[in-house]
């Protein structure tokens, strides 16, 4: 029983953590609005250079079969 406790204590303090860091991430947005329009821009070319490279990849692959 003890160990269910715990478990119980961890995930509280876990759900706290992560309400704590959505507040966090609104003020931000709020209070930096460039902020978050640069880091959705940097994530769109992160994830658009991951597809080229993985378009890539299977090609080669698709060529060395």
């Amino acid at each position: 029983m003890v160990g269910r406790d715990n478990a119980s204590a961890l995930l509280v303090s876990g759900d706290h953590h992560q309400s704590t860091q959505r507040g966090d991430d609104r003020y931000c947005d709020a209070q930096y609005p460039q902020n978050r329009a640069d880091n959705f821009k940097e994530t769109v070319r992160s994830l658009s250079h991951a597809a080229i490279l993985t378009a890539k990849s299977l090609t080669e692959y698709k060529a060395s079969l």
